[in-house]
């Protein structure tokens, strides 16, 4: 019996030990599977591709994968996206996910040269911003 405790003790012992104090702090990275991917597509359902975006956990250019304007990111990151009039001129632009469903009441401000929008992505995933002069950052609170 003394055997049996002493063994228990000991592998309490030594799961505490190798499980570390638990902390990780600011340098945590979630797993990868993890990661939501969408659309930014115009009035067509086409893909914008070449859309420079930075999110609080990943970063890159709209269309890097296997569907034309995807961009990932993971839940409750800000993404701002860098909407150039040379890419997205004249276009309505929608959030969409991979069935090209709008993804509506997302939270998002876009500022331009001269004016900003501020609102919700409508029932299609529709967004607002400045398309005829200026370039637009557009920040949404996935």
């Amino acid at each position: 019996m003394k055997k049996k405790l002493i063994g228990v003790f000991a592998a309490s012992i030594a799961v505490f030990a190798l499980s570390g104090c638990g902390g990780g702090g600011d340098d945590y990275i979630p797993p990868v599977d993890d990661l939501i991917t969408l659309l930014i597509v115009n009035q067509n359902n086409v893909g914008i591709d070449g859309i420079r975006y930075e999110c609080d956990s990943t970063s890159g250019f709209t269309g890097n994968g296997p569907l034309a304007g995807e961009f990932t990111f993971r839940d409750f990151d800000d993404c701002d996206f860098y909407l150039e009039d040379s890419i997205v001129l004249g276009d309505d632009l929608f959030i969409v996910d991979s069935r090209l469903v709008g993804k509506n009441n997302i939270p998002y401000s876009c500022a331009s040269g001269i004016d900003g929008f501020t609102g919700d992505t409508g029932f299609d995933g529709e967004f607002l911003y400045d398309n005829f002069l200026f370039d637009d950052v557009c920040t949404f609170e996935f």
